[in-house]
């Protein structure tokens, strides 16, 4: 999407599972130190679910809310 955002699209999966999915990402990337440091990587995100009723662009517009929305309550969290 943007320098540091990317996609994750879940075929058949609804927002419960994608949160699952989305905050095991969070914890293993959370879990890398970088360059055996005290450096800890982390990482924000927003889920979307799909409805027919819904443009893509009003999904990606409503992850990307989630994400803002987490990044205001501290970051590295997953918003649903």
């Amino acid at each position: 999407m943007g320098g540091d955002e990317f996609f994750v699209i879940l075929k058949e999966c609804d927002k419960n599972d994608a949160a699952e999915v989305a905050e095991k990402i969070r914890e293993n990337i959370n879990n890398i130190l970088l360059n055996n440091s005290d450096i800890q990587l982390g990482i924000s995100g927003g889920i979307s679910e799909y409805s027919a009723e819904k443009s893509i662009e009003e999904i990606i517009k409503e992850a990307d809310d989630k994400l803002y929305k987490a990044k205001i309550k501290g970051k590295n969290r997953i918003e649903c």
